[in-house]
């Protein structure tokens, strides 16, 4: 569970970002051991790139280039994103 979350994390530094600083709040884990993964990442200060905001997974390539081991992340990881005022 913590190697999914630290390549998911990593995949959110890999996606582009904009001339604006986005940094990520505390992780809020809303499942349990054997059940989907659901969690809620907080981005602070993406409320000025909101429009733009593009949340994807990293290519395996993108894994090998930062030297990590991509694992068992799925191919087909569904990701959203909502704006919380």
């Amino acid at each position: 569970m913590r190697k999914f979350l630290v390549g998911f994390l990593f995949l959110l530094l890999v996606a582009p970002a904009s001339s604006s600083s986005v940094g990520f709040g505390e992780v809020n884990l809303q499942s349990f051991l054997n059940q989907p993964l659901r969690a809620e990442i907080p981005l602070r200060g993406a409320s000025g790139v909101a429009d733009s905001l593009r949340i994807r997974q990293a290519s395996e390539d993108a894994y090998r280039r930062a030297g990590l081991n991509r694992g068992s992340v799925p191919g087909d990881l569904n990701s959203s994103w909502m704006a919380i005022a």
